[in-house]
């Protein structure tokens, strides 16, 4: 009988024994030297742990102590079992975990495995944690033999506050991680690095190190280097370099009128020489400038001369348009100057043009009600305009101005606006409508939300409207509960989705999830789901546009320009750095490239201060 009860608890002890040495023998795979011992390992981990909870707890309870390449077997099973990007996860593991991979993907063969590192590089920017992963990440990518791979380190050096790295970088032997560092530490704010610029500011080798260091410097001391800044523009001027000449004609901006207004004038009269136009950017400059001596020149020089050529307009011309129009606007010139200009030139190619020339109408339309024969013009025009089907987003700014001119005799325009299948039609009448907070703009949201109006589009854009009104005042919580009704046993997803939005507008944060969803949509406007979701400080609001592992120009400037989502952002967070609708696309996406920057380096601050 002894020995029978020996055998059988023998017996008992190896099943519970050999699962904790097959842990073990696991765990060693795990920790082997030999590349394919570890694979081998890994995949009898997973195999194993479905089953075998305690090998997961074994590994959690080792990944602190682990080497490097025992942890990065180790999160390798993690991964594949979905167990490692989970929101308990502590932010050190995930950092080394991108240390590590970035490692190892440091190779001889550089082109193999640089935009690897840079993935994981971008997420250890992202992120926006400060850890001796981070720190160590960042002094292998600064010594990278990537100069890609340098000049996105710049980001996380400004993020870290990390002045010694970024004048490193900004003593590279190459122009383009120089041009990096140097844009990203005026974004930063990083002051000591002022002289390292100040270098690369008197002798550029290249147009874009030439214009970085001139926007750092005005971010940094703009007093100080007002006069130098001034001095290129009329360099870039006089060597005829476009290119150069507008983003410097940006940098301008930033500075004070009597230090640049003299370049800006320049250049503005030379261009006009021989009938010729002038170029958008000095437009741009001499509006945000205030530089009531450019008037003239803005009307007969530009506006008056693109009026005479209307039949043959090119897209040049639509840009310079624009400039020309937001520059009058900005410099407070009359009215009938943008009536005109509506009247004479409205098209499908000048719709920037006729939104801010809608706008600056809007905007005149108290003097504009003292002049009876304006006045009657100026709603004929508008109300033509609104019309417009070949021109949905223009007509639905018309429509807009119209109503701020004439209340109720604008709803007709307004419907039509709001019932256009492209649907930042509707987003422009919401969102600028909320803004004036009016008595009529609650009105309309009432009757196009009302029982009388069956069309979807006009129901979903009603819902955004009220909810961008109500947000933050006491009516917000009423209005929940009705949007929140009418989505109970609701089948259609568009009047869904816009209900969702609505809802997440009006703060309630446990729509994030069903909003963020909709951005792998196709089909709804991603405007709406973008807006809300930036409103609520998700991070996927502004991820969407500006954080992706590659900078891409013309996929951000669809969104700022193409969706007008510049302006949405700049509401949010009025630090963002000014981007023109108005500029030639060339020099938009350089500040593309600056918003992103920005973003990246104030991503953690940004959603916090947003974030209830």
């Amino acid at each position: 009988m002894t020995s029978l009860i020996a055998v059988i608890l023998g017996v008992v002890a190896a099943w519970v024994a050999i699962p904790i040495v097959r842990d073990m023998k696991i765990l060693d795979m795990l920790d082997s030297e030999d590349p394919l011992r570890r694979k081998q390992g890994i995949v009898l981990a997973v195999s194993v742990a479905e089953d075998r909870p305690q090998l997961i707890e074994r590994i959690e309870s080792r990944l602190d102590s682990a080497g490097d390449a025992q942890f990065s077997a180790m999160v390798s099973v993690l991964n594949r079992l979905g167990k490692f990007r989970t929101p308990s996860r502590k932010g050190e593991q995930l950092d080394r975990f991108y240390l590590v991979k970035f490692i190892s993907c440091i190779s001889d063969d550089n082109d193999r495995f640089v935009e690897a590192r840079g993935v994981f590089l971008h997420r250890l920017i992202l992120d926006g944690r400060d850890n001796v992963h981070v720190r160590k990440a960042l002094s292998l990518a600064a010594g990278d033999v990537s100069s890609g791979i340098r000049s996105a380190s710049a980001l996380l050096a400004c993020r870290l506050g990390d002045d010694e790295t970024l004048t490193k970088l900004l003593g590279d032997d190459k122009p383009q991680v120089r041009a990096s560092a140097a844009i990203d530490a005026g974004l930063a704010g990083r002051k000591t690095c002022t002289d390292a610029i100040a270098k690369i500011l008197e002798e550029p080798q290249t147009d874009d190190e030439h214009a970085a260091a001139a926007y750092a410097l005005a971010r940094l001391e703009p007093k100080k280097f007002a006069a130098q800044i001034a001095q290129a523009v009329l360099s870039a001027h006089k060597a005829g370099k476009g290119n150069l000449l507008d983003k410097l004609l940006y940098v301008s901006t930033m500075l004070n009128k009597e230090s640049v207004g003299p370049a800006v004038m320049k250049v503005l009269k030379d261009s006009q020489r021989h009938g010729q136009i002038s170029p958008a950017s000095v437009l741009i400059a001499a509006g945000r400038l205030k530089i009531h001596e450019a008037k003239p020149l803005i009307q007969q020089g530009t506006i008056d001369r693109l009026i005479l050529r209307r039949k043959k307009l090119t897209g040049g011309d639509a840009t310079t348009l624009a400039a020309a129009i937001n520059a009058a606007a900005k410099l407070d010139m009359p009215a009938n100057i943008f009536v005109t200009v509506m009247e004479k030139l409205w098209h499908p190619r000048t719709s920037v043009a006729m939104i801010l020339a809608s706008e600056a109408i809007a905007n005149r339309r108290e003097i504009i009600a003292k002049d009876t024969a304006l006045m009657s013009r100026t709603l004929t025009i508008l109300g033509r305009a609104a019309g417009g089907s070949d021109t949905p987003v223009p007509s639905a700014a018309a429509a807009t101005a119209l109503f701020k001119l004439a209340g109720k005799q604008a709803d007709e325009s307004l419907l039509v606006a709001c019932e256009s299948k492209i649907y930042l039609a509707g987003d422009y009448v919401a969102w600028n409508l909320a803004k004036s907070r009016t008595d009529d703009a609650w009105r309309i949201g009432g009757v196009f939300f009302g029982p009388g109006i069956y069309n979807k589009t006009v129901r979903a854009n009603a819902t955004i409207l009220l909810a961008l009104l109500a947000r933050e005042t006491d009516k917000a919580d009423s209005l929940a509960e009705v949007i929140e009704s009418r989505l109970i046993g609701l089948n259609d997803q568009f009047a869904a989705g816009s209900y969702n939005c609505a809802m997440l507008i009006l703060n309630r944060r446990e729509y994030i999830d069903k909003v963020a969803a909709l951005t792998k949509s196709g089909e709804f406007g991603q405007r709406r789901v973008l807006t809300a979701l930036a409103m609520a400080g998700a991070p996927t609001g502004f991820d969407r546009v500006f954080a992706g592992a590659k900078f891409n120009p013309a996929g951000i400037d669809s969104y700022l320009a193409g969706w007008l989502m510049s302006r949405m952002y700049s509401s949010i967070v009025p630090e963002m750095p000014v981007f023109d609708l108005d500029a030639t696309p060339e020099t938009r996406y350089w500040q593309c490239r600056i918003q992103r920057d920005y973003y990246l380096i104030h991503r953690r601050k940004i959603l916090d201060k947003i974030q209830p």
